[in-house]
């Protein structure tokens, strides 16, 4: 089972857009943007304000192509730009975190399900 996989919504341009930050966003942001798997980490904490809207951009890529969206999506520049300027990033950021931990750190000893 993929258990990294968050669902939210952020506003671009006025609207509400869908953003599917999975592994396959994942994948989609390594590609485009030259970063390595091993590199994630150091990548994200070296440039936050870089790394945070581009993450939610390839989650909104995803999105749209789940979901077979018809018509153009918003170019990646004016989305970061959305993110940052127009959007809590503070937010975007928890969003992202909480996809990304998604059951990995919680305790489930005192949980029957999660026990087992």
């Amino acid at each position: 089972m993929n258990n990294l996989r968050g669902e939210f919504e952020i506003e671009v341009l006025g609207k509400k857009v869908g953003c599917m930050l999975t592994l396959n966003a994942l994948r989609m942001f390594s590609q485009a943007e030259g970063v390595k798997l091993e590199e994630f980490d150091k990548f994200l904490k070296s440039d936050p304000l870089d790394a945070l809207p581009m993450l939610a951009y390839y989650g909104y890529l995803n999105k749209r192509l789940k979901t077979q969206a018809k018509g153009k999506s918003v170019p990646k520049e004016l989305f970061v730009s959305e993110v940052l300027d127009s959007n809590d990033i503070e937010l975007v950021a928890g969003y992202i975190a909480d996809a990304m931990n998604n059951d990995l750190d919680k305790d489930k000893s005192g949980n029957v399900k999660g026990a087992k």
